[in-house]
Protein backbone atom coordinates (compact mmCIF):
# COMPACT_ATOMS: atom_id res chain seq x y z
CA UNK A 1 0.00 0.00 0.00
CA UNK A 2 1.21 3.50 -0.91
CA UNK A 3 2.84 5.70 1.75
CA UNK A 4 1.78 9.60 1.53
CA UNK A 5 4.29 12.04 1.26
CA UNK A 6 3.76 15.03 3.71
CA UNK A 7 6.95 17.10 2.33
CA UNK A 8 5.29 20.24 0.33
CA UNK A 9 7.88 20.11 -2.43
CA UNK A 10 7.16 16.08 -3.14
CA UNK A 11 3.37 16.72 -3.25
CA UNK A 12 1.87 13.96 -5.32
CA UNK A 13 4.57 11.80 -5.06
CA UNK A 14 4.03 8.52 -2.84
CA UNK A 15 6.50 5.17 -2.43
CA UNK A 16 5.20 1.77 -2.60
CA UNK A 17 5.61 -1.19 -0.52
CA UNK A 18 8.78 -2.90 -3.03
CA UNK A 19 10.56 0.20 -1.83
CA UNK A 20 10.00 2.11 -5.27
CA UNK A 21 8.82 5.45 -6.09
CA UNK A 22 5.38 6.88 -8.23
CA UNK A 23 3.38 9.90 -8.52
CA UNK A 24 0.46 11.06 -9.28
CA UNK A 25 -1.28 14.37 -10.91
CA UNK A 26 -4.94 15.18 -11.59
CA UNK A 27 -5.73 16.69 -15.09
CA UNK A 28 -9.14 18.31 -16.29
CA UNK A 29 -10.20 18.37 -20.24
CA UNK A 30 -13.27 20.06 -21.12
CA UNK A 31 -14.70 19.73 -17.39
CA UNK A 32 -13.91 15.67 -17.29
CA UNK A 33 -11.19 15.27 -14.28
CA UNK A 34 -8.95 12.75 -14.69
CA UNK A 35 -6.59 10.58 -11.93
CA UNK A 36 -2.88 9.65 -13.48
CA UNK A 37 -0.75 7.34 -11.61
CA UNK A 38 2.63 6.75 -12.28
CA UNK A 39 5.22 4.32 -11.03
CA UNK A 40 7.63 3.55 -13.94
CA UNK A 41 9.48 6.09 -16.42
CA UNK A 42 8.64 5.80 -20.26
CA UNK A 43 11.38 3.41 -20.94
CA UNK A 44 9.26 1.18 -18.07
CA UNK A 45 11.76 1.23 -15.50
CA UNK A 46 10.64 1.92 -11.98
CA UNK A 47 11.09 5.36 -10.03
CA UNK A 48 13.94 3.95 -7.53
CA UNK A 49 14.12 7.60 -5.91
CA UNK A 50 11.89 9.84 -4.79
CA UNK A 51 13.61 12.57 -6.60
CA UNK A 52 13.56 10.77 -9.89
CA UNK A 53 9.48 10.97 -9.58
CA UNK A 54 9.64 14.19 -8.38
CA UNK A 55 11.34 15.45 -11.32
CA UNK A 56 8.94 13.36 -14.03
CA UNK A 57 5.98 14.12 -12.29
CA UNK A 58 7.42 17.88 -12.69
CA UNK A 59 7.74 17.25 -16.86
CA UNK A 60 4.63 15.75 -17.08
CA UNK A 61 2.87 18.54 -15.33
CA UNK A 62 5.22 21.13 -18.02
CA UNK A 63 4.35 19.10 -21.01
CA UNK A 64 0.60 18.90 -20.29
CA UNK A 65 0.58 22.64 -19.11
CA UNK A 66 2.20 23.38 -22.70
CA UNK A 67 -0.74 21.13 -24.69
CA UNK A 68 -3.40 22.67 -23.53
CA UNK A 69 -5.00 25.43 -25.75
CA UNK A 70 -7.74 28.02 -23.56
CA UNK A 71 -11.16 27.32 -25.41
CA UNK A 72 -13.18 30.83 -25.45
CA UNK A 73 -16.60 30.56 -23.60
CA UNK A 74 -19.28 30.75 -26.38
CA UNK A 75 -21.33 33.89 -26.12
CA UNK A 76 -24.91 32.69 -25.49
CA UNK A 77 -27.46 33.15 -27.95
CA UNK A 78 -31.16 33.22 -27.48
CA UNK A 79 -32.77 29.75 -28.92
CA UNK A 80 -34.70 31.76 -31.28
CA UNK A 81 -32.42 34.61 -32.48
CA UNK A 82 -31.47 35.68 -35.81
CA UNK A 83 -27.81 35.76 -36.77
CA UNK A 84 -27.20 38.47 -38.96
CA UNK A 85 -24.17 38.28 -40.86
CA UNK A 86 -22.18 41.62 -41.14
CA UNK A 87 -22.62 41.44 -44.92
CA UNK A 88 -26.30 41.03 -44.71
CA UNK A 89 -25.57 44.30 -42.53
CA UNK A 90 -24.50 46.71 -45.23
CA UNK A 91 -28.02 45.84 -46.76
CA UNK A 92 -30.59 48.43 -47.49
CA UNK A 93 -34.09 47.76 -46.92
CA UNK A 94 -35.54 46.76 -49.92
CA UNK A 95 -32.61 43.62 -50.01
CA UNK A 96 -32.98 42.79 -46.78
CA UNK A 97 -36.60 42.39 -47.95
CA UNK A 98 -35.38 40.15 -50.68
CA UNK A 99 -32.98 38.11 -48.71
CA UNK A 100 -35.75 37.34 -46.32
CA UNK A 101 -38.23 35.88 -48.62
CA UNK A 102 -35.35 34.05 -50.43
CA UNK A 103 -34.96 32.63 -46.86
CA UNK A 104 -38.32 31.34 -45.99
CA UNK A 105 -38.29 29.64 -49.23
CA UNK A 106 -35.09 27.59 -49.36
CA UNK A 107 -36.10 25.53 -46.69
CA UNK A 108 -39.12 24.68 -48.46
CA UNK A 109 -37.78 23.98 -51.89
CA UNK A 110 -36.70 20.47 -51.42
CA UNK A 111 -40.84 20.24 -50.90
CA UNK A 112 -42.06 22.40 -53.87
CA UNK A 113 -39.73 20.53 -56.15
CA UNK A 114 -40.46 17.24 -54.78
CA UNK A 115 -44.55 18.31 -55.52
CA UNK A 116 -43.27 19.34 -58.88
CA UNK A 117 -41.53 16.20 -59.98
CA UNK A 118 -44.54 14.26 -58.93
CA UNK A 119 -47.32 16.07 -60.39
CA UNK A 120 -45.33 15.86 -63.72
CA UNK A 121 -44.69 12.04 -63.32
CA UNK A 122 -48.05 11.68 -63.05
CA UNK A 123 -49.09 13.43 -65.56
CA UNK A 124 -47.02 11.68 -67.87
CA UNK A 125 -48.14 7.95 -67.03
CA UNK A 126 -51.66 9.37 -66.85
CA UNK A 127 -51.41 9.78 -70.59
CA UNK A 128 -49.67 5.97 -71.09
CA UNK A 129 -53.21 3.41 -72.26
CA UNK A 130 -50.74 0.83 -70.62
CA UNK A 131 -50.95 2.94 -67.59
CA UNK A 132 -54.99 3.13 -68.09
CA UNK A 133 -55.99 -0.45 -68.60
CA UNK A 134 -53.74 -1.81 -65.70
CA UNK A 135 -55.08 -1.34 -62.29
CA UNK A 136 -51.92 -1.94 -60.53
CA UNK A 137 -50.13 1.12 -62.57
CA UNK A 138 -53.85 2.92 -62.81
CA UNK A 139 -53.23 2.68 -58.55
CA UNK A 140 -49.89 3.77 -58.69
CA UNK A 141 -50.26 6.89 -60.62
CA UNK A 142 -53.42 7.70 -58.57
CA UNK A 143 -51.16 7.85 -55.31
CA UNK A 144 -48.48 9.74 -56.84
CA UNK A 145 -51.35 12.59 -57.82
CA UNK A 146 -52.87 12.40 -54.31
CA UNK A 147 -49.31 12.56 -52.95
CA UNK A 148 -48.18 15.77 -55.51
CA UNK A 149 -51.55 17.45 -54.21
CA UNK A 150 -51.20 17.09 -51.04
CA UNK A 151 -47.73 18.53 -51.15
CA UNK A 152 -49.12 22.14 -53.16
CA UNK A 153 -52.45 21.62 -50.94
CA UNK A 154 -50.35 22.09 -47.54
CA UNK A 155 -47.87 24.27 -48.99
CA UNK A 156 -49.33 27.35 -46.98
CA UNK A 157 -48.83 25.67 -43.60
CA UNK A 158 -44.98 25.11 -44.41
CA UNK A 159 -44.68 28.59 -45.67
CA UNK A 160 -45.86 29.44 -42.17
CA UNK A 161 -43.69 27.13 -40.50
CA UNK A 162 -40.22 28.69 -42.57
CA UNK A 163 -41.17 32.13 -42.13
CA UNK A 164 -42.01 32.02 -38.25
CA UNK A 165 -38.91 30.75 -38.05
CA UNK A 166 -36.80 32.82 -40.08
CA UNK A 167 -38.27 36.11 -38.48
CA UNK A 168 -37.51 34.78 -34.96
CA UNK A 169 -40.53 33.08 -33.53
CA UNK A 170 -41.61 29.54 -32.59
CA UNK A 171 -42.09 27.34 -35.38
CA UNK A 172 -44.81 25.90 -34.07
CA UNK A 173 -46.93 28.76 -33.80
CA UNK A 174 -46.35 28.76 -37.72
CA UNK A 175 -47.39 25.77 -38.09
CA UNK A 176 -50.76 26.55 -35.63
CA UNK A 177 -51.12 29.40 -38.44
CA UNK A 178 -51.05 27.25 -41.05
CA UNK A 179 -53.33 25.10 -40.22
CA UNK A 180 -56.10 27.83 -38.88
CA UNK A 181 -55.09 29.04 -43.05
CA UNK A 182 -56.57 25.53 -44.28
CA UNK A 183 -59.00 24.45 -41.41
CA UNK A 184 -61.95 22.55 -42.94
CA UNK A 185 -64.25 25.17 -41.26
CA UNK A 186 -63.28 27.31 -44.18
CA UNK A 187 -64.56 27.15 -47.44
CA UNK A 188 -62.27 25.29 -50.36
CA UNK A 189 -60.76 28.60 -52.28
CA UNK A 190 -60.78 26.77 -55.68
CA UNK A 191 -64.67 25.64 -55.04
CA UNK A 192 -65.01 28.90 -53.77
CA UNK A 193 -63.51 30.74 -57.19
CA UNK A 194 -65.50 28.20 -59.41
CA UNK A 195 -68.83 28.43 -57.72
CA UNK A 196 -69.66 25.41 -56.15
CA UNK A 197 -69.56 25.78 -52.30
CA UNK A 198 -71.45 28.64 -50.67
CA UNK A 199 -69.19 30.70 -48.67
CA UNK A 200 -70.52 32.29 -45.31
CA UNK A 201 -69.56 36.13 -44.83
CA UNK A 202 -69.43 37.76 -41.47
CA UNK A 203 -69.98 41.17 -40.77
CA UNK A 204 -66.99 42.26 -38.07
CA UNK A 205 -67.27 45.82 -37.07
CA UNK A 206 -68.85 46.78 -40.59
CA UNK A 207 -66.54 44.91 -42.56
CA UNK A 208 -67.44 41.72 -44.64
CA UNK A 209 -65.29 39.01 -44.14
CA UNK A 210 -65.29 35.86 -46.30
CA UNK A 211 -64.81 32.26 -44.78
CA UNK A 212 -62.81 31.06 -47.49
CA UNK A 213 -59.40 29.49 -46.76
CA UNK A 214 -55.92 30.32 -48.24
CA UNK A 215 -55.04 26.95 -50.54
CA UNK A 216 -52.65 28.27 -52.68
CA UNK A 217 -51.75 31.52 -50.64
CA UNK A 218 -48.30 30.89 -50.33
CA UNK A 219 -47.72 35.00 -49.99
CA UNK A 220 -50.36 35.63 -47.94
CA UNK A 221 -49.10 33.17 -45.01
CA UNK A 222 -45.89 35.53 -44.75
CA UNK A 223 -47.43 38.49 -42.74
CA UNK A 224 -49.35 36.32 -40.65
CA UNK A 225 -46.70 33.80 -39.36
CA UNK A 226 -44.03 36.80 -39.29
CA UNK A 227 -44.79 39.00 -36.58
CA UNK A 228 -44.43 42.71 -37.14
CA UNK A 229 -41.23 43.08 -34.52
CA UNK A 230 -39.39 39.99 -35.93
CA UNK A 231 -40.12 41.75 -39.62
CA UNK A 232 -38.78 44.78 -37.93
CA UNK A 233 -35.57 43.32 -36.28
CA UNK A 234 -34.89 41.30 -39.81
CA UNK A 235 -35.20 45.25 -41.43
CA UNK A 236 -32.77 46.72 -39.17
CA UNK A 237 -30.29 43.55 -38.92
CA UNK A 238 -30.64 42.76 -35.39
CA UNK A 239 -31.87 39.80 -33.63
CA UNK A 240 -34.98 39.56 -31.79
CA UNK A 241 -34.75 38.84 -28.25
Amino acid sequence: MAKAQKNEKTVGVFQLENGNWGYRIVTEVNGVKKNNRRVVDQSGKPFKTQAAAARVRAQALKEFSENQTPIPKAAKKHKNSIEVPEANQKMNPLQRVIKALSDVFVDIMPGILAAALLTGLSGVLGNLEIVQNIETLYGLNTLINIASGAIFGFLPLAVAYSACKRFGGRPILGIVIGCIMLSNSLADAYAAAQGTVEVTTLHIFGFPVELVGFQGGIIVALPWAGSPPAWTNSLSGRSPR
